[in-house]
């Protein structure tokens, strides 16, 4: 698969992301071993995401670059909370929840706005007792995945099939 990848990066220039490597196996992280190791000489760029305590086992290189990214602040969560509910304004005590809760992972910002945002439209309300934000990601994402109903079950198994799949293949399972 190494030669492989060098071969393409002859074609032209190859771009890989790998995410999430702190769930990475060690024949995946030991493949991103070898594949790192041609980058200096092959058209290959490798865009690498972990959390802050994954240690990857490679040793640093003179051609790699390290950026750490911080959680966000209250004002950019602020900002993100209004371009997820395109300019609606939330109750400034739901914009406060959300900021505490969420402790600046963007993503549960995201995640955490639009449950807010789906819950105020079906309650036709904002109040705080008839949100019931949920508390950590997993809850939130899975308040919005009950709320799919029968498409519940579509999702569930297209996680377990993966990013892409036939809809023969799913139209079997469900």
């Amino acid at each position: 698969m190494v030669a492989w990848l060098v071969e393409e990066a002859e074609r032209a220039p190859v771009y890989c992301l790998w995410e999430d490597l702190h769930w990475a196996d060690p024949s995946t992280l030991e493949f991103l071993r070898l594949c790192l190791d041609q980058a200096p000489t092959a058209r290959l760029l490798f865009l690498l995401t972990f959390r802050p305590d994954f240690r990857p086992p490679w040793s640093m290189r003179s051609y790699f670059s390290v950026l750490t990214l911080s959680r966000l602040g209250r004002q950019q969560v602020e900002t993100m909370v209004a371009q997820v509910t395109g300019g609606k304004a939330l109750p400034a005590e739901i914009v406060k929840q959300i900021v505490t809760r969420t402790d600046g992972v963007p993503v549960f910002v995201e995640e955490l706005t639009k449950s807010v945002v789906e819950a105020v439209g079906a309650h036709g309300s904002a109040s705080l007792q008839a949100l019931a934000i949920p508390a950590p990601l997993q809850d939130s994402l899975m308040a919005r995945l009950d709320r799919l109903g029968p498409a519940k079950e579509v999702v569930q198994v297209g996680a377990t099939l993966g990013r892409e799949f036939s809809y023969e293949l799913i139209s079997l399972m469900v």
